[in-house]
């Protein structure tokens, strides 16, 4: 036992020492602001002590919200109306029901000539109707609590305490009036908001509400769970309102479910919480309510009745339980002692009350507002799941856009890295055909060079010893001589065929005039025309007009070779960065297909190498090669 001792104190230490901080802190505030003569510090101090002690000690909350009234400024929303709200608040506490919906009307009045936002009317209505359904005025509570609606769904983001708040209300209300399961619906949606929520009393409040309407259902794991938990904070927090509030469900509990152990051992331990409390507050009076039904069933009538008589002089000023319960319960307890008049004239009354209270326009209001809560909450549903499909949609949308950029970043990569392909399969080409033409210029070099300096001076060696000696046939002497010196030019000429063309003493057309003279015999006629500016030749790339006469003396060698043709002409014309040259003939016509020599070979190459283009066509039985060339400077 001594052991139990230390650890209920330990748990209870804690919770102490921070309340008594949180005190402190707040009583220090209250000095500084004194101190600084700061009117609107000093009634946000007391509204802070006053929020403080709502729930602990109702004539300190009173005091300090009495005491920042009269420094609170009335043009300014804060601290004035909390100030208001904790006077409300008191009052309720109380039992003093008319004075709380006086003071909430004054301060519903004063919301509306402040222009306050929807949050603070909401919550200010939520309280005068609170009010009216203790005074036992479902009508004007229900009409509030429409209103107190109407403000608060238009904020819901902000309302994290005063939406809960108001359908807890409306979930008692419903439940006082005997439409219980209409009451779970509210305080089901109630609890779904209470993550949100800041205020623990809020919670609470929420909570044991929760655990007496699941009672009343007959849900009894699910009520003792929630209830046993909240009253487990309220102690913690000695919060005694809440304490009463949960305890007053939980017997009732335990009454149903025969769990008399329990029973006694909760209504020993609320007789001390009682006394923490105003005598005619909600929760002493409901603790008396749940009292006076368990002492009912256990036939303890006198007693029952007794409890019933408080609810019953109270009911002026706190109409905390309905008339009806206390009447049926009287006529109730007075049938089993068999005082037949006073049960009669209690079920009489009971009758009378439900007839005024409970009338015919009041349930179909409350039916109406429960219709359209409902509607409202289909529609709240509704609109939650096209958000959801349009979060969905979006989803769907940006996956689609992800894979669409990633579909196109591949294609480009591949586009890339074909084309990255192609050009260097075409530099690589281009680099094959400048290292077969360079090879076949150094071999053109190297036979010209072997036949100038070698079969040439041969031929004329043996031309001038035939000379010197003597011979007998001086006519066949001079046939020799004469075919020496015509194979002596031949190969003169092959040589200087094959000669690198001297570009850098002569410009492109005067090379190829000069080729073309010595190209022409008498089976041939060959003229050449050019076109041009001589500084236009001159700035001809060194390197286009080398393989450009390269061309020009395949072609022509082709078409002495293969056409048979007797008239060639030759057309080149330059303009600024441009190279056009035709050339024409008569003879048969022949196409690089039908000429596979290395010569034609060569020509192909040489077009790639500058970029050109060779096209040929017939032109009134005449062939015609075309050769274009483009450069940049």
């Amino acid at each position: 036992m001594k052991y139990l001792y230390f650890l209920l104190l330990a748990l209870i230490l804690p919770t102490a020492t921070k309340a008594q901080s949180e005190l402190d802190t707040l009583q220090q505030e209250l000095e500084k602001s004194i101190a600084s003569g700061n009117r609107k510090a000093i009634a946000t101090a007391h509204n802070s002590l006053a929020d403080y002690y709502s729930y602990r000690n109702a004539d300190s909350s009173y005091l300090h919200s009495d005491l920042g009234l009269e420094y609170a400024s009335k043009d300014e929303e804060s601290p004035y109306l909390d100030l208001l709200t904790n006077l409300s608040n008191y009052y309720n506490s109380t039992g003093e029901n008319r004075k709380g919906v006086d003071n909430s009307l004054f301060a519903h009045k004063e919301a509306l000539r402040l222009h306050c936002s929807a949050l603070r009317i909401g919550g200010i209505l939520s309280d005068i109707g609170v009010g009216y359904r203790r005074m036992d005025m479902p009508d004007s509570a229900l009409y509030y609590y429409k209103e107190a609606l109407k403000y608060l769904e238009k904020c819901k983001e902000e309302s994290c305490d005063d939406l809960p708040f108001l359908l807890t209300n409306i979930a008692i209300l419903y439940t006082n009036t005997y439409r219980v399961s209409e009451g779970e619906n509210y305080i089901r949606q109630a609890i779904k908001l209470l993550p949100n929520t800041k205020s623990i009393e809020t919670n609470l409040y929420v909570s044991n509400t929760a655990g007496a309407i699941f009672s009343l259902l007959e849900k009894y794991d699910e009520a003792q769970a929630i209830m046993l938990n909240t009253l487990n904070r309220a102690k913690a927090e000695n919060l005694p309102r809440f304490v009463l509030q949960g305890a007053s469900p939980l017997l009732y509990l335990y009454r149903r479910t025969g769990n008399y152990k329990a029973l006694e051992a909760c209504i020993q331990e609320m007789q001390t919480w009682v006394k923490k409390l105003p005598p005619h507050s909600n929760e002493v009076l409901g603790f008396y309510e749940g009292l006076a039904q368990l002492k009912a069933d256990l036939g303890d009538w006198n007693k029952s009745n007794e409890y019933y008589n408080i609810l019953l002089k109270s009911h002026q000023i706190n109409a905390h339980s309905p008339l009806k319960a206390i009447y049926l319960g009287l006529a109730r307890n007075y049938a089993n002692l068999n005082n037949k008049k006073l049960a009669q004239e209690n079920y009489e009354l009971a009758i009378a009350t439900m007839d005024s209270t409970y009338g015919a326009e009041l349930d179909l209001q409350m039916s109406e507002f429960s219709t359209k809560f409902e509607v409202q909450k289909k529609k709240l549903e509704i609109a939650q799941l096209a958000e959801k499909n349009e979060q969905q949609k979006s989803k769907i949308l940006l996956w689609i856009a992800i894979s669409t950029f990633l579909l196109f970043s591949i294609l480009l990569i591949y586009a890339i890295n074909y084309y990255r392909s192609k050009r260097i399969q075409q530099e690589n080409a281009l680099k094959t055909a400048r290292s077969f033409v360079d090879g076949l210029e150094q071999e053109r070099g190297r036979l010209a060079r072997e036949l100038h300096d070698g079969v040439c001076s041969d031929i004329l060696g043996i031309g001038m010893m035939m000379k010197a000696a003597s011979m007998d046939n001086n006519e066949y002497k001079e046939e020799i001589c004469k075919g020496i010196d015509m194979i002596h030019k031949d190969v003169r000429a092959i040589s200087h065929e094959l000669m690198l063309p001297k570009l850098q003493f002569a410009s492109l057309n005067e090379i190829v005039k000069e080729f073309l003279s010595h190209m022409s015999i008498n089976t041939i006629n060959i003229t050449c025309q050019s076109e041009g500016s001589a500084k236009e030749w001159k700035d001809i790339p060194q390197n286009i007009s080398f393989n450009v006469y390269r061309i020009i003396q395949e072609l022509t060698n082709n078409i002495l070779r293969h056409s048979g043709a007797t008239k060639m002409e030759v057309k080149m014309t330059v303009c600024e960065q441009s190279l056009d040259i035709s050339i024409m003939n008569n003879g048969n016509p022949f196409t690089p297909s039908n000429t596979q020599g290395m010569g034609m070979n060569s020509t192909q190459e040489r077009i790639k190498i500058i970029n050109g283009h060779l096209d040929i066509q017939m032109e009134e039985g005449k062939q015609l090669f075309n050769i274009k060339v483009t450069w940049n400077k």
